[in-house]
């Protein structure tokens, strides 16, 4: 059972992602799930998250994969500053007292 829960975690993910599971390892104990690799962006992990918690059996979901941007997708804090507060402009529930702090691309 374990193994047949792993490999359709895997088919799940890989269908998700176009990237496949090239940089992600599945690890099924019972219905409890660990995800670890990386990937690109913060889309793809809650993806292959999202995909995990579509197959049947799957009572418990760790995603230990990392976020890392490749170099050249990389932007600086002001670029990261202004997208944020232009986000922030647009959203009617979020005050204009709220500011936005970057350092560091966080």
């Amino acid at each position: 059972m374990t193994q047949k829960l792993q490999r359709n975690v895997e088919n799940e993910v890989c269908w998700e992602l176009s990237a496949g599971l090239t940089n992600i390892s599945v690890v099924v104990k019972g219905g409890a799930v660990e995800l670890a690799g990386h990937v690109d962006s913060f889309w793809e992990k809650c993806a292959a998250e999202g995909a995990t918690w579509r197959v049947g059996h799957v009572n418990h979901v760790t995603n230990g994969i990392r976020v890392v941007v490749p170099f050249n997708k990389q932007r600086s804090d002001d670029d990261i500053a202004l997208a944020a507060m232009g986000s922030l402009e647009w959203n009617c529930l979020v005050p204009e007292t709220v500011e936005v702090q970057v350092a560091m691309e966080w």
